[in-house]
């Protein structure tokens, strides 16, 4: 997921929460993958099952950040430049996004399931429109990536145009809206399931209009920090309590899950998921939270999350492959420990020679804007 990593001038200090988070984040999408699409030890699923809600917490994480960069300029009284910031975002998503495509594209070994979209939808970001993952099932987990991509082209028009009206007060409700209306495509998606097509995921979970609502809740929170910074300052003496509040949504929601109110799953799931992230959000970013505490660990894998996110099916597709010349069962744990340290491995290697130089050329372009940024109010 984009999110993972540097974000720009105004996070140049690492917030430790947030780090472990996108760990925590990263971590949760690989076991749910393995679970879900690969041979796998029998203990792994019981605790796996949650997994999807991973890609959501990227979602929080990036609506905080990437919202609290650009509002932090609004708030500042400097100019917002859509072109820089469409220019940053490329050098941060598009190398090593491109070169795990040309890998999908140019060596067919990696297809880890099914058939590849064609590759315009991959190139136009459209490809989480439609997507049926039971026929085109390689590198399906680039459906996020269209929604992160949607978000960057549309959130600094929007606040572009909210600064120009000076509508700045009707944000909040209109991200509420949003939601609403969110949700409301679920409901009438949901009178179009087939069961025997099985097209839950292509209706409900990929497309962009079903699934805004952890970047709204994301955006809103890093609005609450630079706009009310009194009202943010009350929330960060309470971090213990919205730790244990966030804590509660996930777990209404995974409850929501296994009922059997398949109606109320869909209007309910996604915003539930998103206020529960959001919570331990701000409470991560408390300098009194104990998940503001530093980690080695928790940092690497975090800046490597990207990384990680985009070749860890091809690493755990080609492992399993290779089981029976390595001596070990395909779904035994030393096999899912392997597939771990593969994984981490060939991260690493991508963002040394790739994602790294191209963040280097980023921030010797904007070495002028770096230096002008205002800080923005994400620790307490």
């Amino acid at each position: 997921m984009p999110q993972y990593g540097s974000e720009g001038a105004v996070t140049a200090h690492r917030l430790n929460g947030l780090d472990h988070l996108r760990a925590l984040a990263i971590a949760y999408v690989f076991i749910y993958h393995y679970a879900v699409l690969f041979q796998h030890p029998a203990w792994l699923p019981p605790i796996a099952g949650f997994g999807w809600s991973g890609v959501d917490l990227f979602f929080v994480l990036s609506g905080y950040l990437i919202g609290g960069q650009l509002l932090g300029r609004v708030a500042s009284g400097r100019r917002l430049s859509i072109k820089d910031f469409y220019l940053q975002r490329f050098l941060r998503i598009m190398p090593a996004y491109w070169v795990v495509l040309a890998l999908y594209f140019l060596v067919p070994a990696v297809i880890e399931r099914g058939r590849l979209p064609p590759l315009w939808r991959f190139l136009t970001f459209t490809q989480n429109f439609g997507l049926n993952n039971h026929v085109y099932g390689a590198f399906s987990h680039a459906w996020s990536l269209c929604i992160e991509e949607h978000f960057y082209l549309f959130l600094p028009c929007l606040i572009t145009l909210f600064t120009a009206r000076k509508w700045g007060h009707r944000a909040f409700l209109f991200g509420g809206l949003l939601m609403v209306l969110g949700s409301a495509i679920r409901a009438y998606s949901w009178t179009r399931l087939d069961a025997a097509e099985d097209n839950w995921a292509e209706l409900l979970y990929y497309p962009t209009y079903c699934h805004l609502d952890g970047l709204i809740i994301g955006v809103a929170t890093a609005a609450m920090s630079i706009f009310y910074p009194k009202q943010w300052s009350w929330l960060g003496c309470r971090s213990y309590v919205w730790l244990f509040t966030g804590v509660a949504l996930l777990g209404g929601a995974y409850a929501l899950g296994k009922g059997q109110s398949e109606f109320a799953y869909v209007m309910l799931e996604y915003p539930l998921v998103a206020s529960g992230f959001g919570f331990i959000v701000v409470a991560a970013v408390s300098s009194g939270s104990f998940l503001n505490r530093s980690s080695v660990i928790t940092r690497r894998i975090a800046i490597l999350s990207y990384s990680i996110y985009l070749i860890h099916k091809i690493v755990i597709h080609l492992l399993q492959g290779e089981a029976s010349s390595l001596h070990i069962a395909p779904d035994g744990s030393v096999m899912f420990v392997l597939c771990i340290a593969g994984s981490v491995a060939c991260a690493y290697v991508m963002n040394l020679i790739v994602e790294r130089p191209f963040m280097r050329l980023r921030d010797r372009l904007f070495a002028s804007e770096a230096a002008a940024a205002r800080p923005m109010p994400q620790s307490f």
